[in-house]
């Protein structure tokens, strides 16, 4: 579910700063299982794979108020995934470069499979998040998010 994978990344966010080295938050099948019966992949993959990414990179974690972010530096771009843990909409301004894809009720369907995030990106300057919602984004180094 959405919910479960944003508060994976919130539970990841929360571990910054703790010397914490490994974090298993998910399993590949079951009712915890990133990976649906049906041979599709669920939102949890997602953060997974992206959180993934920026493993051995130096993070900058946010897990205060509603949104809660896991961003890294990787090479001359800032990647981030940020989740709307909150009971109301809130707001994530992008550099100017910015690019973003959303993991919304509506994508949960596209989502399902294991290149959605690969396909889905698209310029984005300022995202509007529902709660549940996770955005995956990338900022080159001169365009900086706030």
């Amino acid at each position: 579910t959405r919910v479960g994978a944003a508060w994976i990344v919130a539970a990841f966010a929360a571990t910054r700063g703790f010397g914490v080295e490994q974090v298993s938050l998910a399993a590949p099948h079951g009712p915890f299982g990133i990976m649906a019966h049906d041979g599709g992949v669920r939102p949890a993959f997602h953060v997974i794979r992206a959180l993934h990414a920026m493993a051995g990179l130096p993070r900058t974690d946010r897990a205060t108020g509603p949104l809660a972010i896991v961003s890294a530096r990787d090479g001359g771009v800032t990647r981030a995934v940020a989740a709307n843990v909150g009971a109301e909409e809130t707001g994530l301004v992008l550099g100017s470069d910015a690019t973003a894809a959303i993991l919304d009720e509506t994508a949960v369907p596209a989502a399902s499979d294991p290149s959605w995030l690969d396909d889905t990106v698209t310029p984005a300057h300022e995202l509007r998040l529902a709660p549940y919602d996770i955005a995956f984004v990338s900022v080159p180094s001169d365009g900086g998010a706030t």
